[in-house]
């Protein structure tokens, strides 16, 4: 799948997470720059900048060349909507396997 050469997409409710990925791979990863929160959780941020940021990452998560599912279902919502072949779906373990460590272990 091309993951040594691959620019990734970061999406996450954390900042922190955001940059280790960074760090890790310097230069290869973009993410939103809105400040993460749950939408559910208005108190947190601003709703309208947040919902935005979230349909938006999204949409750039569904039309990505393949993607990496978290036990999230957001990124499993993206992966539908996309409609991502198999081949086109990876786990953070299946990344670790193939090379690719951007994930902290747990």
């Amino acid at each position: 799948m091309g993951l040594h050469n691959a620019t990734l997409f970061v999406v996450s409710d954390t900042i922190e997470s955001r940059l280790f990925a960074n760090s890790r791979l310097l230069g290869r990863v973009f993410s939103s720059s809105a400040v993460p929160f749950h939408t559910d959780r208005s108190d947190k941020g601003d709703l309208l900048m947040g919902t935005l940021s979230s349909w938006m990452d999204l949409l750039l998560l569904a039309f990505s060349d393949a993607i990496v599912l978290s036990r999230s279902g957001f990124s499993e919502a993206a992966s539908h909507i996309g409609m991502f072949s198999q081949d086109r779906v990876l786990t953070p373990a299946e990344c670790i396997h193939k090379g690719l460590v951007i994930v902290p272990s747990l």
